[in-house]
């Protein structure tokens, strides 16, 4: 019965622990959302004239691309794509050729 009192304090402190890691990630997130609308509040791109409009989304846009340049220049994920996706091709016409003999 010990072990099984001592397993259940276990289980325990490992939901608490999960659940401080998800308070911790919660808060972590919802200080950078804040952080970011802030930020863009500050642009005003909901401005009176159609000027001042394009102006704030221009900068918005150029906000978003800086912050996302990594990604635009990350070619790694998609050069594998590439390769897996001719490697399947040629499998396929293999398949085919070896099929029609």
């Amino acid at each position: 019965e010990q072990s099984k009192i001592a397993n259940e304090q276990q289980n325990n402190q490992f939901r608490l622990n999960c659940a401080e890691t998800r308070d911790s990630e919660i808060n972590t997130i919802t200080q950078k959302a804040l952080s970011k609308i802030l930020e863009w509040s500050k642009i005003r791109c909901g401005g009176s004239t159609n000027e001042e409009r394009e102006k704030g989304l221009s900068r918005i846009l150029t906000y978003d691309i800086a912050d996302h340049e990594t990604v635009w220049l990350d070619f790694y994920k998609e050069e594998t794509q590439i390769k897996m996706d001719l490697s399947d091709m040629i499998l396929d016409h293999l398949l085919d050729e070896t099929l029609g003999i």
